[in-house]
Order: structure tokens, then C-alpha cells, then sequence
């Protein structure tokens, strides 16, 4: 990179760097850009940083008089530096009144007042000698010179791309075609080899206005396919109903490994020091001697460690009714003053216990998860028909049956049952909420999961193929079924399926400009939309795979929106906390150390910054203008390794 400083004493900038000079101005169109166009360079973790190790372009001298584009990046009181498209940073004294921004891209040229001191002018894009140029570049594609023709130029030499006439041409017959799409966008999608139809546009500008997120498209559908299925219940179609609740759970239940709760570990995990805590708790009434030698070797399963802790939390209520009996009988006793058996239970570890035992349910898929225990007993209600076995029985009380096994078990047995019944389980807020979540699970990403190798291509391949289904299920249906035509539901379904797979297309079109994921996350109680960024390029990834540079960007409820940059150097880690507000970042520093702890014990050495966020991320100027080009498409392959 060339630091260019230009002085007071001399009518051309001095380069730091020598090279080859590139002072005149170009006049053919074929060649013409408003900056020569620099080598392609890795890039750093900090994507407003101006440090790193960069290839060196040519020496690139500024006489007075030539017009220049580049990027603000530096304003200081009486002068401002500006990254060219060749990499080539330039300091100018400015004293002007214009109020120019970080990040601004600006037109340019250095002049040198009647004291012979260097200055910067400028360039209004409307005013000679780039717009003379627009203009010849226009009368040479043998087009009109309007203002939307003009734009085709001014955004072709902003992205350094060559004004000849094939070009132009190219931009303007697309922009006739795709009016929906704007020129900017238009010309990327050229740059970059993609191809250029109405999804694509659509889906290009999603994402550069940040509407591309697939967590909240999978949370419409997801929300809509119960309301369908009462939709169709209030028809008084109790047969279309349960056909297309039939179709919906063969779609949603077949090859579901994701769902399998043998994957997720169901021991408790405890220090030595809360082991024995539990112990002497528990130890004050009837333990199984195996169940005590599990939690003493840390293999103790959860739902016996809780269940246990129930039975001891009745027996401890029973203990204090005895007791408060015994003493209201010899007068007036205040509760509140008594040190009650119950009250060994209301401690800290307890209630990490049970933290952990939700997580377990969680991502096990158990309906405790998210059923509370009076929906659980509707449930169980609605089913006595049937009936469910004992084992049924309990587990839907305990809440430690998984949504599969629940809607396995309904899609069996919902052709015994009569309309009533079917209609009432089916359209229940119940079942409704079991369907729900069940396909949020399909569909999304739990921390757990997240860890498996290949999680991320097997989660879209799977998704993009049920999703594949579900829109021919829904275009049949609503082809045999003509009270549907109005139902605004199924429209919106259509409609939400269709866009969730475009995106996924188009993320994977992306995916061969740089490497970019979304990760979709399903939390307990919430979905997250999560990106993950890869800053070094492909060719540097394969050659080094110890030295990395990525970003993580979070959209959280109570911290808002935060990047997270990492530099992963061997087993060294460099992490860069960046969030929008002073309580999100007090948040954060109190349990930064926890993070550090527990990536130190798996062997990674850290150094953790955070940092006010003062800008979003530009997936066009941070990302995709950052890596060189691509000449060919691979379109449904992913390239998400990180």
C-alpha cells in the first residue's frame, strides 16, 4: 500500500514507494476508469482498518488537474486522506465547507491556489470534465443523455469498470428489462458474474438494505402452517385437514437425525465442590445407591437427578405442614421466621440444575421445553380417547417426550379418531405449538448442533428439499380445493416459501464471491439471525488454514445488533467486541473473563477489545469488492468451512 503525501512545496505528489508513474489521463473509453484499478489484497480483521500487509500497486503521482475517485478514510482538521481504488492512500490539505464523512466516496481533483499550496476541489458529478466524459462515453454507446444513462457511467467508473460501448450497452438493455433494479446493483451483479434476472436483483438488494434474513422468513412459515391447518378445520374439511396434516408430517419427519435426542448428552455436569452440595441435599432422604454413585462419578442422567429432586422437594413440603401443625397447635407461630426444610431447596445450585435440565429438553426436542405443564395435560386430555399407553402417559406429563415422537404418535393414530376429536386435536393450541416448534427445529440451528461437522450444508440441503415439498403440497392443495383461492394464508405461505428458497439460492451464488453464511439460531424461546463473514480469501484459506480472519454478526433482543471480529492465529485468538450501546458493552465486559476462561482450557491463548460500533457492515464495499473475481459458478455448492 502507498502512502502518497501531497506537499505544499511541489505540484505532484511524492510516493513513499518507488514504481512505475501514471500521471497522464486516459482518453479511450474501452480503458477509461477513474483510477487505475490495484491489486487484490487479503484483508484485515478490522474492516475500517488501514493496516495490514498489502501489495504494493505502482507508483501512482497526482499532477494538478486530474480527476480522481476514492473513499474517505481520514478527516483531520485541515486536511483528509482518501483510499483510492488501486489501494494507494492520499493526504490533501482541505479547507473547504463542504462536510465530507467518513466513508464517503468521493470525485476529486488536487489544485494549487495562487500561493502555491496543494488543495482538494470538489467534483460535482454534474459539472465538467466527468461530465464531459460521461457525456462522449454516451455519445460514443450511441445512447440519450438523460440522467438514468448517465448513472450507467458515473456507477461504472465508481465500481472501475470499463465505459466502452459494449458496456454501457450491457447496463442499459438491463435496466430497460429489470426496472425494479437499480444501476448500482446492476453493475455488480455484471462485475461479478451474476447473473442478472429479477430474483437475483431482488435478492442482491435484500441484501445490501439488510432484508435478507432466512431465520425470519423459516419464523412465517413456521407460523403460518398451524394457522392453515385451523383454517381448514373452520372450512368443515375434516378430510382435506388431515391429509394435508398427513403430507405436512411426512415432509417434516422424514430422515430427522436433527431431532434425535440420543445426540445430545443427557448427563449432569457439576463441580467437585457442588457435587458434594447436592449430595448432603439429598442425602437428608431416600437416594438410590446408583443414582448416588452416578452423581459421584458425573454420570448421573438428568431426568433422574430432577425427578429425585421433585420427590425430595414433596416429602421436604409434607415435613414443614407436620411441623407448622405441631407448633400452631401450642400457639401462634410466623412462618417466615422458621427455617423450613423446603428452603434447602431455593439455593443457587438448584437452580442451575434445572438451567441445565431445560437446555437438555431444549435441544432434545422435549415438548417441556416450551409446553407448559397445564398445556400438557390438555394434551394428554385430548389424547385419553386414543388411549396412550403408560409410558405415553408420563412422559407427556413430564414433558420429556420429543415433538417427533408426539406427532409420530398422532399421525398413527389420527385415522382411528373421529372428525370431532381430530378436528379438536389438530386445531388445539397444543398440537399447534408441537407442530410449530418442531419445524422451527428443522429448519434453524441449536448451539449444540451447531458443532457437528457439515451441520450448516446438511441443515440447508434439507431444508431447501422440505421446502421444495411443501410448495408442491400447498400448489396442489390449492388447485383441489377452491375455498382456498381467497384464504389469505395459504397465499402468504406460497409466497413466503418461495422467497426463503431464492434466498438460499442466492446465498449460495454469494458464496462463490467470498465465504459467507447465515446461521440462523433457534435459542430457548426465540430464533437469532446470525452471519458469519470469512475476511481471508479462498486462495490464502486453502494455503494456510491456521491463519483466519472472520466476523460474526449478531442480531440479539438485549443487546442489539453486535460484530464480533476474529483473528485466529494457530492457537492464538484476537477477538473484537463491537456493540451499539454503553449498557450492551458494560454487559459484555462483566462476562468477557468467562468467555477467555473456557477457550483458555481448550488451548487457545486470548485477547478480547470491546468497542463502540460506529458503522454496519456493507456486504458490497466490506466483502464482495473485496475479493477478486470469479469467473464461474458452482450453484449449489456450499463453500462454509470456518
Amino acid at each position: 500500500m502507498n502512502s502518497i503525501q501531497v506537499s505544499q512545496n511541489s505540484n505532484k505528489a511524492s510516493n513513499s514507494l518507488s514504481g512505475n508513474g501514471n500521471t497522464g489521463r486516459q482518453t479511450g473509453y474501452s480503458n477509461y476508469s477513474a483510477v487505475s484499478s490495484g491489486s487484490n489484497t487479503q484483508g484485515n480483521l478490522n474492516n475500517t482498518s488501514l493496516t495490514g500487509t498489502q501489495t504494493a500497486s505502482p507508483t501512482a503521482n497526482v499532477p494538478t488537474g486530474q480527476i480522481l475517485t476514492g473513499e474517505v478514510i481520514d478527516i483531520k482538521r485541515n486536511e483528509v486522506s482518501i483510499k483510492l481504488p488501486n489501494k494507494d492512500i492520499i493526504t490533501v490539505p482541505y479547507k473547504g465547507t463542504s462536510e465530507l464523512k467518513m466513508g464517503q466516496r468521493i470525485t476529486f481533483q488536487v489544485i494549487i491556489d495562487q500561493n502555491n499550496h496543494p488543495g482538494l476541489e470538489l467534483m460535482n458529478t454534474t459539472s465538467s470534465p466527468l461530465k464531459s466524459t460521461i457525456m462522449e462515453a454516451l455519445e460514443a454507446a450511441g445512447l440519450p443523455k438523460t440522467n438514468s444513462n448517465q448513472e450507467i457511467v458515473q456507477e461504472l467508473l465508481n465500481h472501475q469498470m470499463s465505459i466502452d460501448k459494449q458496456s454501457i450497452q450491457d447496463i442499459f438493455r438491463a435496466s430497460l428489462v429489470h426496472k425494479d433494479t437499480s444501476i448500482s446493483t446492476l453493475v455488480l451483479m455484471t462485475k461479478h458474474n451474476i447473473p442478472i434476472n429479477e430474483t437475483n436483483g431482488k435478492q442482491f438488494e435484500n441484501y445490501r438494505n439488510y432484508e435478507h434474513r432466512i431465520v425470519k422468513e423459516v419464523e412465517q412459515i413456521t407460523n403460518i402452517l398451524p394457522n392453515l391447518m385451523e383454517d381448514l378445520g373452520k372450512m368443515g374439511s375434516a378430510d382435506k385437514m388431515a391429509a394435508f396434516n398427513e403430507q405436512i408430517l411426512q415432509i417434516l419427519l422424514s430422515d430427522d437425525t436433527k431431532t434425535d435426542n440420543t445426540t445430545v448428552p443427557s448427563t449432569l455436569s457439576l463441580a467437585n465442590k457442588e457435587t458434594q452440595e447436592l449430595l448432603l441435599l439429598l442425602e437428608k432422604y431416600p437416594l438410590d445407591t446408583g443414582l448416588r454413585a452416578d452423581i459421584m462419578n458425573q454420570k448421573a442422567d438428568f431426568m433422574d437427578v430432577v425427578t429425585t429432586l421433585y420427590k425430595d422437594f414433596e416429602l421436604a413440603i409434607k415435613a414443614d405442614e407436620n411441623i407448622l401443625e405441631s407448633l400452631m397447635a401450642d400457639g401462634e407461630v410466623d412462618p417466615s421466621r422458621l427455617n423450613l426444610n423446603q428452603d434447602a431447596f431455593k439455593i443457587p445450585l438448584i437452580n442451575e440444575i434445572m438451567e441445565q435440565f431445560s437446555s437438555y429438553q431444549y435441544e432434545s426436542g422435549q415438548i417441556g421445553a416450551f409446553l407448559s405443564s397445564e398445556d400438557r395435560i390438555d394434551l394428554l386430555q385430548q389424547l385419553e380417547s386414543i388411549p396412550p399407553s403408560r409410558e405415553i402417559k408420563q412422559a407427556i406429563l413430564s414433558g420429556t417426550i420429543t415433538t417427533k415422537e408426539v406427532l409420530s404418535y398422532i399421525k398413527d393414530y389420527l385415522p382411528l379418531m373421529d372428525e370431532k376429536l381430530m378436528n379438536r386435536i389438530l386445531t388445539g393450541k397444543s398440537y399447534k405449538n408441537i407442530l410449530k416448534e418442531h419445524s422451527l427445529s428443522k429448519w434453524t440451528l441449536t448451539p449444540d448442533f451447531l458443532k457437528k461437522e457439515n451441520s450448516v450444508p446438511s441443515l440447508y440441503e434439507k431444508m431447501y428439499k422440505q421446502l421444495s415439498e411443501l410448495e408442491e403440497l400447498t400448489t396442489n392443495l390449492n388447485k383441489t380445493f377452491e375455498e382456498l383461492s381467497t384464504n389469505t394464508s395459504i397465499h402468504k405461505l406460497e409466497n413466503d416459501i418461495t422467497a426463503t428458497k431464492q434466498n438460499l439460492d442466492f446465498m449460495k451464488t454469494l458464496n462463490e464471491l467470498f465465504t459467507y453464511v447465515q446461521l440462523p439460531l433457534h435459542l430457548r424461546n426465540k430464533t437469532v439471525h446470525s452471519e458469519l463473514y470469512v475476511y481471508t480469501n479462498k486462495k490464502e484459506l486453502k494455503k494456510n488454514k491456521n491463519n483466519v480472519s472472520a466476523l460474526l454478526h449478531l442480531d440479539m433482543d438485549h443487546l442489539g445488533s453486535m460484530d464480533i471480529h476474529v483473528t485466529l492465529n494457530y492457537n492464538q485468538i484476537l477477538a473484537k467486541f463491537y456493540l451499539e450501546t454503553d449498557d450492551s458493552i458494560q454487559l459484555v465486559s462483566e462476562h468477557i473473563d468467562e468467555l477467555g476462561e473456557i477457550l483458555i482450557r481448550k488451548g487457545f491463548l486470548v485477547h478480547s477489545e470491546i468497542l463502540k460500533k460506529e458503522k454496519e457492515i456493507d456486504i458490497v464495499k466490506d466483502f464482495i469488492e473485496k475479493e477478486p473475481q470469479i469467473s464461474s459458478l458452482k450453484r449449489y455448492s456450499f463453500d462454509i468451512r470456518a
